[in-house]
């Protein structure tokens, strides 16, 4: 899973938030950044799979001039017998809500087969079940 956000809008949040300046991507860069990153995210980012929430952690990130992609893997709990069947996802984002009112968030679900699926998330809409094919 991959979450990009514009760096100054997330710079801006956490300086707010915790009076902490991160300057991402500098010699200067807090050396707690991923943390903030993360523990931001974990809290405004949910994900259901087959009626059971997805344990999230962090990987890795990459930026460049104007964004982050911060970079999430999830923990799936192993079926018994057989392979992983998805049959239901939910998602409930509120990132950068707190922020902006007029915020948007785009979700794009990929379920692997190639099928990819997009969703428009804002103030009005927090929380979407996802559509599987």
């Amino acid at each position: 899973m991959q979450v990009k956000l514009f760096t100054d809008d997330f710079q801006r949040l956490v300086s707010g938030l915790h009076q902490v300046e991160l300057k991402l991507g500098t010699k200067e860069e807090h050396p707690e950044a991923n943390i903030y990153m993360f523990g931001y995210l974990s809290n405004k980012l949910f994900i259901e799979l087959n009626s059971k929430p997805l344990e999230l952690y962090f990987f890795d990130r990459k930026m460049n001039e104007e964004s982050i992609w911060i970079i999430m893997k999830g923990k799936l709990e192993k079926p018994k017998k057989g392979k992983y069947i998805l049959r239901s996802a939910f998602v409930e984002n509120t990132i950068l809500l707190d922020v902006y009112e007029d915020q948007s968030n785009l979700v794009i679900f990929n379920q692997g087969n190639g099928t990819e699926k997009g969703y428009m998330m804002n103030i009005a809409n927090l929380r979407q079940e996802i559509e599987l094919q």
